[in-house]
């Protein structure tokens, strides 16, 4: 696939995603970006610090945070305690741009339990991106299946790919470019 291609769809997605609100002047027939609904209105928490880097989230059922770390750690945030999960895959390579990458529970998790993730390996000494999934039940990843391993080595193409573009709004994954 072409990366120019493949680039230009993604940005292209997520611009057609933004919403800019316009305010008609009375005195002039230019439309005015209303900036003040655009500030921002969000306040800081640190829930927890002293981490690897946090490459990746998702929010449980009851509202625990699952997270990754680069480093190739998964983990639970649940009462103010981290919880590692265990049964990771091993081959996972952590150099570089590399490592455990994004997270995301299935639609149904509730029911079924699917866990899927991106994560990096190397093959013939390059690093590819693996995405994948595993069943969770008390803290350990069971029935791993991988989906996808794909054949890029460019650097750029496997940061855009590391992301599970179906945790986007369903509005903006009907957008996404297909080859």
């Amino acid at each position: 696939m072409n990366f120019k291609y493949l680039l230009t769809c993604i940005i292209l997605s997520f611009l057609s995603c933004q919403k800019n609100e316009i305010k008609e002047e009375a005195t002039t027939t230019t439309p005015v970006l209303n900036t003040a609904k655009l500030e921002p209105k969000v306040s800081l928490e640190t829930i927890f610090s002293e981490r690897d880097i946090i490459w990746g989230f998702d929010f449980l059922p009851n509202s625990d945070i699952i997270f990754t770390e680069k480093s190739g750690k998964m983990s639970i945030f649940s009462k103010g305690q981290i919880s590692e999960i265990k049964g990771l895959p091993t081959n996972i390579n952590a150099t570089g741009q590399g490592g455990l990458m994004d997270v995301l529970l299935h639609p149904d998790f509730s029911k079924n339990n699917w866990v899927y993730f991106t994560y990096s390996s190397l093959t013939n000494n390059f690093g590819v991106l693996n995405v994948a999934r595993a069943k969770l039940q008390n803290n350990t990843l069971s029935q791993i299946e991988t989906i996808l391993t794909s054949s890029a080595t460019n650097a750029l193409l496997i940061y855009l790919k590391s992301h599970i573009f179906p945790s986007l709004p369903k509005d903006c994954r009907a957008l996404m470019c297909t080859p």
